[in-house]
């Protein structure tokens, strides 16, 4: 089946994704976890980062309730960067990570961004061995390390706050290292909290969530390259953001 994640690298194209599709053709998009995450996920879909699998009766789906895994979110990070010309480092490291990746039975199509990670210091050597159960079998992401994903790979952009604290009522179930990225995301409000204001550091993350994340990045580095803001506000509203 078609991967959700379409990118502008020739090794994810191989796969068969249509950048191209439109969101408005999802057989399935009101079977989303509320209502509005059809603006996110028509979003990225219009801008070629997030589309849908062809299921087999031929119709396009999203499949908004279903995990994001560890590569899907590797690979989200670095296209909404190179979608808008802000990576860190634009040499492809696969070569140099190769035998790393290998050794973690990382696919071949998330070699690009995997390796992007790995060189620019989002993810270690010992994060991508979580990444796969196996060979050829993935590892469902949690909310809490896709918050560090996406923080790691925008530190470069908006400052991270090394000594930050958190007001989420589950913020003791937070490991103390990735709290300064969970509170530049939700600082930046990309991912921060429910309804309740807890966290939920080790939920997994579904694709509808992900249109949420994806879509307010990429905003996020345009308004910032076109305005200066560095995105450093101090708005912890925690509270009322389906994400």
């Amino acid at each position: 089946m078609k991967r959700l994640i379409a990118l502008s690298l020739a090794a994810v194209m191989s796969i068969g994704m249509a950048v191209s599709a439109s969101a408005a053709n999802f057989s399935d998009i009101n079977n989303v976890p509320w209502d509005g995450a059809k603006e996110y996920i028509n979003s990225v879909a219009d801008l070629g980062l997030m589309v849908g699998d062809t299921d087999s009766a031929g119709n396009k789906t999203v499949r908004a309730k279903d995990r994001i895994t560890y590569c899907e979110a590797m690979q989200l990070a670095y296209s909404v960067l190179k979608e808008t010309d802000s990576l860190k480092t634009s040499t492809d490291a696969s070569a140099k990570w190769k035998s790393a990746m290998q050794a973690a039975n990382i696919p071949e199509w998330a070699y690009t961004s995997v390796a992007y990670g790995l060189e620019s210091g989002v993810v270690s050597e010992n994060d991508v061995k979580i990444f796969m159960k196996g060979a050829g079998e993935n590892r469902d992401a949690t909310r809490e390390n896709v918050a560090v994903i996406f923080g790691k790979a925008l530190s470069h952009i908006s400052d991270v706050n090394t000594s930050a604290t958190l007001t989420f009522k589950d913020k003791d179930e937070i490991t103390a290292s990735s709290v300064p990225y969970i509170d530049l995301l939700a600082r930046l409000e990309i991912l921060v909290g429910d309804d309740s204001g807890n966290f939920n550091p080790q939920n997994y993350i579904n694709r509808a969530e992900m249109a949420v994340v994806v879509s307010k990045t990429n905003d996020l580095i345009k308004s910032k390259g076109q305005s200066g803001n560095n995105g450093n506000n101090n708005n912890n509203n925690n509270t009322n953001n389906t994400t």
